[in-house]
């Protein structure tokens, strides 16, 4: 199988991610479901470090590369599963994943390692009526941002996209694989006294779709599918990995209107596709997944 077909599979896998998200995010409280996910995660990438036999020490700058990430990986988990437990699953995958690329481009714009242009206004300019679209902002008030969860997918989009920079910034010191691992090792360390806390042995009489739920999002989404995107930032820089997000608001919008009867309402729609069309703006050199080589050969 070749490297285009599994950017795919990730992406895809990616969107579907939102609504099984949803479906366990009412079955326990995050913290305890960031645990279970990070461990099981762990777990999934053993099989990948055996086969790819890396080294496994760390030096200072990849420990403080992985320190970051975990930190922020444990961050993004708990707004994706609060923000899930309040909002819609089609709706939040749509925000974080068109807000991303934008948020990411505007990061690097800030660090001075991309020079603005008009044609960059242009695709910014969209992109901010786009999120207007998709919070419905002419009828929101702080207390309707924060209940229906969409303040938890815009600080997530955020995180997500300063983690993929990190991840950018680690490849000459890790390779992904040994990065990917080191992360959810460490986010999983890092969310054992919460979950001690809140009873996490507790999940253990939860139903067979739970644990279903957490395979998915750990071995598929995760494990596989954030894998993937870490290996393709590293060969192509944050800001053009990011561009691959393209694929999965619509399977998220798709997939969340099979599994939980989340009808997508026009503005979702509307927000989603000005969102896309800021990023398609911003990214204006294309990206041939055509070109991208396999990193499972090296």
């Amino acid at each position: 199988m070749n490297f285009t077909v599994l950017i795919i599979i990730a992406m895809i896998a990616w969107g579907i991610s939102w609504p099984i998200g949803k479906m366990i995010s009412t079955q326990t409280i995050p913290e305890v479901i960031i645990f279970w996910r990070n461990g099981a995660t762990t777990l999934s990438l053993l099989p990948l470090l055996y086969f790819y036999r890396k080294n496994l020490l760390l030096s200072k700058t990849g420990f403080f590369c992985i320190l970051s990430g975990a930190i922020l990986m444990t961050l993004y988990n708990y707004l994706f599963f609060a923000g899930l437990r309040d909002g819609l699953a089609g709706l939040g995958g749509v925000i974080v994943t068109t807000t991303n690329p934008m948020v990411n481009y505007l990061i690097l714009t800030i660090l001075g390692l991309h020079k603005i242009t008009k044609n960059d206004l242009k695709g910014l300019l969209i992109g901010l009526i786009g999120g207007a679209f998709l919070l419905k902002i002419w009828a929101i008030d702080i207390n309707q941002l924060l209940l229906g969860g969409n303040l938890f997918f815009l600080i997530a989009s955020i995180l997500w996209a300063i983690l993929t920079i990190v991840s950018s910034r680690s490849k000459d010191s890790l390779h992904p694989i040994i990065f990917s691992f080191y992360v959810y090792l460490f986010s999983t360390i890092l969310s054992i006294p919460t979950a001690i806390t809140n009873n996490f042995l507790s999940v253990l009489q939860n139903p067979p779709s739970f644990w279903w739920g957490i395979f998915y999002l750990s071995a598929i989404s995760t494990g596989f599918g954030t894998t993937v995107y870490f290996v393709s930032s590293t060969k192509l820089g944050s800001q053009r990995a990011s561009s691959y997000i393209f694929m999965v608001p619509g399977t998220a919008i798709i997939s969340s209107w099979i599994l939980m009867n989340e009808v997508p309402d026009w503005t979702t729609i509307i927000g989603g596709s000005l969102a896309m069309l800021a990023v398609k703006i911003l990214h204006k050199i294309p990206i041939k997944v055509e070109n991208i080589k396999s990193d499972l050969t090296q």
